[in-house]
């Protein structure tokens, strides 16, 4: 019994049941993966001794390496291959933070997002601090006859503090609370597709330190900025009212370049959002070489009923003709795997008269399927024909391949009825027909080039206890679940069974593009909104200020076009303050002069 919250070492996908290592052959019947050298499936976990280092543990794994490789070659590899083998170092990594393979896919895209996101916080704060650069002018005269009738500065620092404080505050802990929020739809978008994703959500001590943090400084850098400017004010002219002593400029280059920053950085961002979202456009929309609506992908699962191996054999057939008889079912078909689904086989191949280029030039990337699957996938045969039940593992070889295939090994579009030979280790293996070209479709992802594949019939390849059965349903696609449930029931309740859809599945291998589309977007948006708002109160700020000299230009004639043009290129406010009164002998004299 694991003590109580363990859940395993992967921390985005928790495990509840622990079996001993040396099960893997009773779990997984017919695959050797403990005693086959070439088998890459474990990860191995250990706890330094007191007083070790990771740097030490790293130089006592490269000197062991030698041996522990030598000692475990695969003894079915090319000399070359196995000498590569013997050249590898082993090493370690820390296991503090556990290993996740989310991790490692996400890693890059959330660090683009933590740019993003540390470039509207700069935003944010450059607004908040124009609009309290603003108001400390707003209330430079309040704090000047404040300072006139006997307060005292640390009582005005006081006030103003704790007033910017409270904002401040109340601004952290609305974002906290649309972090709790929004941290809930960013593992939604992790775990699309079916994929089960558990992430710890609580409240880090040092995002919360973070966010205070920044809400005090900035409360505290730009809350006492009215007691700060009140030493340019001369005593005498605080009891002037509104005269040009008090209010000075009211336009500020500070606050003039913080604006021009802000609209900056979010044109930036608005322009990198939509670059992002583009290529997630293009790639959600472009061309799988398959049609991903309307398919139900059924994993079935069979081993632990302990079937003959003639029965082992036949049993693929018998689902796939159960599911074709189903009510419902347009078009069945099954495969070893299904497209963009995280899984790949490839083999090196040899074409008829043909010497490769590179080593990665000779590279086939092979699936297994039945006859009916490139009809329930919509895939084209460009020429030739498709797999038949005939074609099983007492007939001969045959193979499709993909149109990209054709043309890199052959050079022409339909080389139906030449052969291609799997390589295995400098020796050539069997012969292949081909008797298909089909269409290019995506193979492991979607964000990928199309790769030169081939299909050869799942019977003539083994499937072992799972297959891929691909069922296109002539309405909705989830109401087959219930038909293909009781159906395999009937046949033997002891196989187990998964549901997805293929739609899923492309929205799983989308699910990077589109969280990065999606969240580069609202923060683009986010920042220009900010930008606007700060500019709009800026200008706000600077009409109401010079309101007496527009009401003068007006009441001398000047045009509602003429004012609009002059706030819009921020023409320079007479010498002395354009708020001062009409009395002020100078505000009169250079107002009078300009209609």
């Amino acid at each position: 019994m694991a003590r109580p919250g363990f859940s395993g070492i992967d921390v985005a996908r928790p495990a509840k049941i622990f079996v001993p290592l040396c099960t893997a052959a009773i779990l997984r019947p017919g695959r050797d993966v403990l005693d086959a050298r070439s088998t890459w499936f474990l990860n191995v976990f250990g706890r330094l001794r007191p007083g070790e280092t990771l740097a030490q543990a790293r130089a006592g794994l490269a000197t062991l390496s030698r041996s522990a490789l030598e000692a475990t070659v695969p003894r079915d590899w090319s000399p070359a291959e196995q000498e590569n083998f013997r050249e590898r170092t082993l090493t370690a990594e820390s296991a503090s933070n556990g290993m996740s393979l989310l991790r490692s896919r996400y890693d890059h895209a959330l660090y683009v997002l933590l740019l993003v996101v540390g470039v509207v916080l700069l935003i944010a704060c450059a607004n908040v601090a124009q609009l309290l650069l603003a108001r400390a002018t707003a209330r430079k005269h309040e704090v000047a006859v404040r300072l006139a009738l006997g307060a005292g500065r640390a009582r005005l620092a006081r006030q103003t503090l704790v007033e910017s404080l409270l904002v401040a505050l109340a601004g952290a802990g609305l974002g906290l609370l649309f972090a709790r929020w929004s941290s809930r739809v960013l593992v939604g978008f992790l775990a699309r597709g079916g994929h089960g994703v558990r992430l710890d959500l609580s409240l880090d001590p040092r995002v919360l330190g973070f966010t205070v943090g920044v809400a005090v400084v900035t409360a505290l850098l730009f809350g006492l900025a009215p007691v700060v400017r009140s030493n340019e004010v001369r005593p005498a002219s605080a009891m002037r009212g509104t005269g040009r002593g008090v209010v000075g400029d009211a336009r500020h280059g500070a606050v003039r370049g913080i604006v021009v920053a802000q609209v900056a950085l979010s044109f930036v961002l608005v322009v990198a959002a939509g670059l992002l979202v583009g290529s997630f456009r293009r790639l959600d929309t472009e061309d799988p070489g398959f049609q991903r609506h309307g398919v139900l992908v059924v994993t079935a699962d069979w081993s632990n009923l302990q079937l003959s191996g003639a029965e082992q054999q036949a049993f693929p057939r018998r689902l796939l003709d159960r599911m074709r008889r189903l009510p419902g079912v347009a078009v069945a078909g099954a495969a070893e795997f299904t497209p963009v689904s995280g899984t790949s086989w490839n083999e090196v191949v040899s074409a008829d008269g043909r010497v490769p280029a590179s080593p990665r030039d000779a590279i086939l990337w092979f699936n297994g399927v039945t006859d009916g699957y490139l009809g329930a996938l919509d895939t084209r045969l460009l020429a030739g024909r498709d797999f038949t039940p005939g074609d099983d593992s007492a007939s001969g070889r045959v193979v499709i391949l993909s149109r990209t295939a054709a043309h890199r090994y052959f050079d022409e579009p339909a080389p139906l009825g030449k052969s291609i030979r799997l390589v295995r280790h400098d020796t050539l293996g069997a012969s292949l027909r081909i008797v298909g070209i089909m269409e290019d479709a995506k193979y492991r992802r979607m964000d990928e080039e199309m790769l030169p594949t081939a299909y050869v019939p799942l019977e003539q390849t083994g499937t072992g206890s799972t297959i891929r059965l691909t069922l296109r349903a002539d309405g909705p696609t989830k109401t087959l679940i219930p038909e293909v449930t009781e159906s395999m029931r009937a046949l033997n309740p002891g196989i187990a069974l998964e549901f997805t859809t293929l739609e899923d599945q492309v929205a799983a291998s989308l699910a990077r593009p589109h969280l990065l589309a999606t969240l580069s977007g609202f923060f683009g948006a986010l920042a220009l909104l900010l930008a606007v708002i700060g500019l709009y109160g800026t200008m706000s700020y600077a009409v109401a200020r010079r309101r007496n000299e527009i009401g003068v230009r007006i009441a001398l004639g000047a045009t509602r076009t003429r004012i609009l043009r002059m706030v819009a290129r921020g023409d320079r406010e007479p010498d002395g303050g354009a708020s001062g009164g009409i009395g002020d002998r100078r505000a009169e004299g250079v107002c009078g002069c300009m209609p």
